[in-house]
């Protein structure tokens, strides 16, 4: 039995979805989109929540989702609308670009040292990119 119903083994082999396929080549693209989003979203976030300020509340809980969304949705789009478990992955790299890069235009280095409400912005963007890309 199969998803359109009884077929013999040779007439229809198991095949993953189409949108989960991902060669080098797509996988190259999804580095570069999640690469460059996380540059300048980094770059803008550092300007909007530098390091060490607090009780930004409800507005960094949305700003936190807007960076993980907008991250994921330019790996998407960039690979032609691919999903799955590596373009997860490479969205999530993707957020960590910009923590990285929110610290160093900040000044920070590359890890800030009191810097808890960064933290927790950066987890839930990362979750946020990862859901996104689910299949």
């Amino acid at each position: 039995m199969t998803d359109v119903g009884a077929r013999c083994p040779d007439c229809a082999p198991s095949r993953p979805l189409p949108q989960l396929e991902v060669s080098p080549k797509i996988a190259l693209r999804g580095i570069a989109a999640s690469g460059v989003a996380g540059l300048v979203l980094g770059a803008i976030w550092s300007v909007i929540v530098p390091p060490g300020v607090t009780g930004i509340g409800f507005f960094g809980l949305i700003l936190a989702f807007g960076l993980g969304y907008v991250i994921a949705t330019a790996v998407y789009e960039s690979t032609n609308h691919k999903s799955g478990p590596i373009l997860q992955g490479i969205a999530v790299l993707g957020v960590a670009v910009a923590y990285l890069t929110r610290n160093l235009v900040a000044g920070e280095g590359l890890i800030a040292g009191d810097d808890t409400v960064g933290y927790i912005f950066a987890v839930i963007a990362a979750v946020i990119a990862f859901v996104r890309l689910r299949y």
